[in-house]
């Protein structure tokens, strides 16, 4: 099946997005620095120039309640005055509105930031906004000015280089198997059942949720886990996946493949992890290769 020639360009790494309407705040201040490091679960105290790092904020027990990029503000890259964040709009609550009840006597100021954010192929993989694997990577990104729509940004376009709409972002996304946050799953699940597990640094001491993470980790598995599959034919998102004729799961996203078939993204529970499995009772589900 034909897919629109902004997702061929993504995948191709010959694109960029304009992350229209994506929440955009900062967080300054002489405190902030150390201060959103004991808060995130990813490293954000060492963050170059012109970088972002992609982090997650959990609740006490463990669970996800944000997943951000983070980039720094100030003129002098070693000595930041702070950051700026960005986040994904379908996430129930606002990073800003979840930070706010723990500045308490920080010099720490959260205000809005009218910078939106467009990512660009950087020469590690194709486009990775969706998709950063970890602490290690360096991405491309550029500011966006307010009041440029996701069809504008002439100076971006080349011979080379289209702009993919955000819905060819999803599907994009679905096709290449990557979980997203308030989509594939909610703020009930922990980093490790979304395979999150990179964008946790257990190296930089404390973080808030520390402690219930490292006691999954310590008993070896989550209850649950996100996974990527192809079924045979046509499905709807919230099908139920089965193992032997018992519900385990739930499809949670699904685009077309090129030849027909579906890529999906769902959940299963821990003990169906390596089951042969079925969506609706029928259709065959095969894992993608690394779920």
């Amino acid at each position: 099946m034909p897919v629109s020639e902004g997702v061929r360009a993504l995948e191709e790494g010959r694109a960029f997005v304009h992350l229209s309407g994506w929440r955009a705040f900062l967080a300054v201040g002489t405190d902030a620095v150390r201060w959103l490091n004991d808060l995130v679960t990813n490293r954000v105290d060492d963050i170059g120039p012109n970088e972002l790092r992609r982090t997650l904020f959990l609740d006490r027990t463990g669970r996800v309640r944000a997943d951000v990029h983070v980039g720094t503000v100030g003129r002098d890259p070693s000595n930041p005055d702070g950051f700026r964040i960005y986040q994904d709009p379908v996430q129930p609550r606002s990073l800003e509105d979840l930070l706010s009840p723990y500045v308490l006597s920080s010099d720490v100021e959260l205000r809005p930031f009218d910078l939106g954010l467009g990512i660009v192929h950087s020469g590690i993989d194709a486009v990775q906004f969706m998709a950063w694997p970890g602490p290690r990577d360096r991405i491309g990104h550029f500011p966006v000015q307010s009041g440029e729509t996701e069809t504008g940004l002439p100076a971006m376009r080349t011979s080379t280089r289209i702009e993919a709409t955000l819905q060819d972002a999803e599907v994009y996304r679905i096709r290449r198997g990557v979980p997203r946050f308030s989509v594939d799953f909610g703020p009930d699940f922990l980093p490790s059942e979304a395979a999150f597990d990179d964008l946790v640094d257990t190296t930089k001491g404390c973080f808030l949720g520390q402690e219930s993470v490292s006691k999954v980790r310590n008993l070896g598995h989550p209850p649950r886990l996100v996974q990527a599959f192809d079924a045979p034919e046509p499905l709807s998102p919230m099908a139920s996946i089965t193992a032997a004729g018992e519900q385990v799961g739930r499809i949670t996203s699904v685009a077309a493949n090129d030849d027909g078939s579906t890529a999906c993204i769902g959940w299963v529970r821990w003990e169906a992890r390596d089951a042969r499995l079925k969506a609706e009772g029928r259709l065959a589900l095969a894992r993608r290769a690394g779920s």
